[in-house]
């Protein structure tokens, strides 16, 4: 029961987008009707043929799931080269408040990050290839910076009294 709780929010989405599909009695494909959506005119046949289920999946002619994935995917791939600047940036805005002796930026940071919204967007991006701090590693680089200060403290204790 401890571990269903990861996986609830997961469950009532595929919940909802199985009674939505029900209820609505939509086909999963659409109709053999619709224009199919096509490459620019002046792309050369083999490519058009290569990146043309490519954009079949983008343009819906999936199930939403698979089409809610392939968005998520391309997403991710036009985000990778500011991925990493993002995420970097930001661990070390939580290095700074880290290591800093102030416990005010702390004390923010853990408000922050100790918000649902925060949380869900953290989550959310994840997907997305994008990584956000979270709460539990700043605790940890707080642990390990008050352990490192602690033991400073000892050794230079221990280097002016030697006894």
């Amino acid at each position: 029961m401890n571990k269903l709780h990861r996986f609830l929010p997961l469950l009532i989405c595929l919940a909802c987008l199985t009674a939505y599909g029900q209820i609505t009695n939509t086909p999963p494909l659409p109709l053999p009707t619709d224009p199919p959506v096509t490459p620019a005119p002046g792309v050369p046949p083999a490519v058009r043929d290569t990146i043309q289920p490519l954009l079949d999946l983008l343009g819906g002619k999936g199930t939403v799931l698979l089409t809610a994935v392939s968005w998520c995917a391309a997403i991710a791939l036009i985000l990778a080269p500011f991925a990493g600047v993002i995420s970097r940036q930001l661990r070390n805005v939580q290095n700074q408040a880290a290591a800093s002796s102030d416990l005010d930026d702390d004390e923010y940071l853990r408000k922050l990050y100790s918000q649902s919204w925060y949380r869900f967007t953290a989550f959310a991006l994840r997907f997305l290839n994008v990584h956000l701090p979270t709460l539990a590693e700043l605790e940890r680089q707080i642990a390990f910076q008050t352990e490192a200060a602690t033991k400073a403290l000892a050794e230079s204790k221990t280097a002016t009294n030697p006894t």
